[in-house]
């Protein structure tokens, strides 16, 4: 789905409350209870890699908050999810009013498991409008960081700000385009049936956001 935010309507709608697991772009609200409890105290922060060889190369390496975001590279929000702890990450949450919470069993996988976060499109862009409008309950320099962390484009027509998810063959990619003369939010969620799919997420939801002249 897209949201218009000059007039407050739904251009696109399918299946916009249809419940699923936010997963990777859960760093989102992730991210901004790091900063706000200064378990992240400068976006330029360097946190060391743990030494463990994974799949993904870019996860093998010292991480910022900035690569850490770009990349999705979970060992590192699970140090930050220890740091902050399951009382302070469900105070938050609950400020956040980020629906079907729940943080108990493994703090470092109560976001990738199973149903213990769940959240729909039009859910996903409330919190984002929020976010635009440093309307969440944290600092607005942990707003202002995270804002600029998600820039993904900047060209001299639009300012892209996203993030992808995946969750059981759902994916995701959240976020909100800035342009002259308005501010489009969208929460697309697509089924893939194949991992080697994973770029219809974005590719499949530009098209929508093209056609309806919000990415120019």
């Amino acid at each position: 789905m897209t949201w218009d935010g000059t007039n407050g309507r739904s251009l696109i709608k399918r299946g916009p409350r249809r419940v699923l697991f936010p997963l990777l772009h859960f760093k989102i609200p992730h991210a901004l209870i790091a900063l706000d409890t200064n378990t992240v105290k400068d976006p330029r922060q360097v946190f060391a890699w743990d030494g463990v060889t994974r799949e993904i190369t870019e996860w093998n390496k010292a991480q910022t908050l900035r690569t850490a975001m770009k990349y999705s590279v979970v060992p590192v929000f699970q140090g930050f999810a220890r740091d902050i702890g399951p009382e302070r990450m469900m105070d938050f949450l609950e400020k956040f009013q980020y629906v079907n919470m729940d943080v108990s069993g493994d703090i470092e996988r109560f976001w990738l498991d199973g149903d213990k976060l769940a959240i729909s499109a039009i859910e996903q862009v409330n919190f984002l409008v929020k976010l635009f409008k440093d309307e969440l309950p944290v600092s607005r320099e942990s707003q202002w960081i995270v804002k600029d962390i998600l820039v993904s484009e900047a060209t001299k027509k639009y300012v892209l700000r996203s993030k992808t998810g995946m969750a059981s063959k759902i994916g995701w990619w959240v976020g909100w385009v800035e342009t002259d003369d308005d501010v489009y939010f969208f929460a697309c969620n697509i089924d893939l049936l194949q991992e080697r799919n994973i770029g219809d997420r974005i590719n499949v939801s530009r098209k929508i956001l093209e056609a309806e002249n919000i990415l120019l």
